[in-house]
């Protein structure tokens, strides 16, 4: 897979509980962001669980993973503190698969994937030189998706007291240069 760490975002902003043919059990509510998009994933701790297995084969590192407990879905505490838990373990992986996720973490978040393989298998049949219209639109098509909008910081980080100083004299920047420009010669 090629997609970097840094053009992902995850959070866990809530959990809820939902039933199901009579059981009850959690759902980790995570919010991914990726390349300006945001989509809303429901996992279960036995979801996380086997990813962390998987990922666990593949890291040389040991990262810490929230205790398997018997929980009450009732419990708030305990949830908290495995939401926090789940959260940081998804923060840490993503830190340490840093210039190559694994497809399996990429399934997890349900973000698409970035690499068509068929891109790749039609550049190769066309090497000849040739060059038709159907494959110039599919290479516009793809070249297309990977606009991305960037952000000068983090999104979800609070702003430090020297950002938010800048902050504050940018209208009066803006407002002097407008003056300037409209008034001086």
């Amino acid at each position: 897979m090629l997609i970097s760490s840094t053009k992902i975002r995850v959070l866990i902003p809530h959990h809820k509980l939902v039933v199901e043919n009579g059981k009850s059990f959690t759902v980790y509510c995570i919010e991914v962001v990726c390349d300006g998009k945001v989509t809303n994933v429901e996992r279960r701790y036995s979801e996380f669980y086997e990813l962390y297995k998987k990922l666990s084969k593949m890291m040389d590192a040991k990262i810490s993973f929230p205790p398997k407990r018997i929980l009450n879905n009732k419990d708030i505490k305990l949830l908290e503190a495995r939401k926090k838990g789940l959260e940081l373990y998804l923060q840490t992986v993503l830190y340490t698969f840093q210039d190559d996720v694994p497809e399996r973490l990429l399934e997890f978040l349900a973000i698409p994937n970035y690499y068509d393989e068929h891109f790749e298998e039609r550049m190769n049949e066309d090497m000849d030189g040739s060059v038709d219209d159907e494959n110039v639109m599919y290479q516009s098509a793809m070249n297309t998706q990977y606009n991305m909008i960037c952000f000068r910081k983090d999104a979800y980080l609070v702003p430090t007291l020297k950002e938010l100083e800048e902050e504050a004299i940018l209208p009066d920047i803006v407002m002097r240069g407008c003056l300037d420009g409209i008034y001086k010669k």
